[in-house]
């Protein structure tokens, strides 16, 4: 497995955010997104396989792959044209982190025919009150529907939790049990 690291840092201002709060302690300040272009995500990506034929899977270790609009879809259009040629080879798979809120059947199947088998996805909670203590910007209805679609295409989804939270509630933390029970069930 290959490991490109892709800066985009800060991007959400989810409270309880490690990443998000380690950069801005060591930076003093809010970090502005810095992303590579899919151009330059596509030359790494090659370059890899070229040193590494062996190599299987990609895992872009970033906050959300696709928070740049039109970034993470134009990434997945192009690794299809260079498969297609026989620039990269058919097995070669991703893995990705990103946000619930971004996936959609579009770019769902982009994503699983560019090769992308899993996503990483801090979910963190299927109760709308910790999501919005969380600043999280889902519904728990994009949680349901997107999860759908991710599993429909085949892609793998891997979800983070958050079991507690300062605000957090009884009632919550018994939501977030059959929730994320109804979750695994479901194949996450």
């Amino acid at each position: 497995r290959a490991v490109l690291r892709n800066s985009v840092s800060a991007s959400m201002n989810c409270s309880f955010c490690t990443l998000t709060l380690w950069k801005q302690h060591s930076s003093g300040r809010k970090v502005p997104v810095v992303q590579l272009t899919p151009e330059q995500i596509l030359c790494l990506t090659k370059k890899v396989v070229e040193v590494y034929p062996e190599v299987r899977q990609v895992f872009f270790v970033t906050d959300d792959f696709f928070l740049v609009k039109g970034h993470g879809e134009e990434f997945c259009r192009l690794v299809i044209e260079e498969k297609k040629k026989g620039e990269l080879p058919d097995h070669l798979a991703f893995i990705a982190l990103t946000n619930i809120i971004r996936v959609n059947e579009e770019n769902i199947r982009l994503m699983k025919r560019a090769g992308f088998r899993v996503l990483s996805i801090g979910v963190e909670s299927t109760s709308q009150f910790v999501l919005d203590i969380l600043h999280k910007k889902q519904t728990e209805e994009q949680i349901w529907k997107n999860t759908k679609i991710i599993l429909d295409a085949g892609i793998k989804p891997y979800y983070t939790v958050l079991g507690f939270t300062p605000y957090g509630r009884i009632e919550d933390l018994v939501k977030d049990l059959y929730g994320f029970r109804k979750l695994s069930s479901m194949g996450v």
